[in-house]
């Protein structure tokens, strides 16, 4: 049985997963497949079977993706798809292998998120390079619900809502990676925004994007954040906007693993939490002072 066919006839029938997690492991597939054919000399239409996974092929994938240029994480998490997919195949007695490969290890960067008076100033730059066109009020809305949902992109861009609902602000999503629905509660300045961009609302996608694929938003964002002076690599785009909502939720108290809608604390924590952003610790301030010498002022001039 080849890896596509375990995949289609049994790991996606046994459990619900989301259309861009089934293309994920498609890709790890089709690149574990390179491998096969460049280590081995298979054929281009030669395709993986369950009985190809073993930990010596899987370290010998992580060192060729690696020679690839690709990054530690990317190795790491094409591994651990594999290594589902053995494990799933052990338990429906579909093979004998147990996976035991180590991942790689890391050097992770800290997660960065724009401050509030960055997005400030992105907001501002919005107006100055686009001013009242089409672009410059859709860019606007868009930006904002990201920020007031902290949603990522493709999947701010898909939320819809009811009339009803609507006219309190409310609306829904289903998220593309995780298939859960969650509902959010949009500012009155972003009900604005949206209204401007997009007319009256009356059913189904709130935020009428017309386009299939986010590079339109993308390109523009990147021109604002030249204009005002930011950073504007790929890495500083829509995420960005979801660390800084992440940020300033649990600055305000929430639990930021929840608003991202997060399986587990360590995500949020190791991908999204700026550790810089965190308010400083004020122990100083909250525990007893040392008795200071009779020359010493007790407060700085």
């Amino acid at each position: 049985m080849t890896l596509i066919e375990l995949l289609e006839q049994h790991y996606s029938v046994q459990r619900i997963i989301s259309i861009s997690y089934d293309r994920s492991i498609r890709n790890v597939v089709r690149n574990f497949e390179r491998y096969m054919r460049a280590a081995h000399g298979k054929s281009t239409c030669w395709k993986c079977e369950i009985a190809d996974l073993s930990d010596e092929q899987l370290r010998g994938f992580a060192a060729w993706f690696l020679r690839q240029k690709k990054s530690r994480a990317t190795v790491n998490k094409s591994l651990r798809t594999l290594m589902a997919l053995a494990n799933f195949a052990r338990r429906e007695d579909l093979t004998d292998y147990r996976p035991d490969v180590a991942k790689l290890p890391e050097a992770r960067q800290q997660p960065v998120s724009w401050r509030p008076e960055e997005f400030a100033k992105i907001i501002g730059g919005i107006h100055d390079v686009f001013g009242d066109s089409k672009w410059g009020r859709m860019l606007f809305s868009i930006v904002m619900v990201n920020y007031d949902t902290g949603l990522r992109i493709i999947d701010a861009l898909s939320i819809e809502s009811n009339v009803l609902d609507y006219q309190k602000g409310i609306v829904y999503v289903t998220e593309q990676k995780t298939g859960k629905r969650r509902s959010f509660v949009l500012h009155r300045d972003t009900m604005a925004a949206i209204k401007n961009a997009f007319g009256v609302y009356d059913g189904g996608h709130v935020l009428r994007y017309p386009h299939k694929e986010t590079n339109p938003l993308r390109v523009r964002l990147r021109k604002v954040l030249e204009h005002v002076g930011l950073p504007f690599t790929r890495r500083d785009l829509f995420q960005k906007i979801r660390r800084l909502t992440a940020n300033e939720a649990r600055a305000a108290g929430m639990n930021a693993t929840e608003v991202l809608g997060h399986s587990a604390s360590w995500v949020t924590d190791t991908f999204y939490l700026d550790p810089d952003a965190t308010p400083p610790m004020d122990v100083a301030h909250r525990i007893r002072r040392p008795r200071l010498p009779p020359d010493q002022p007790p407060h700085a001039a």
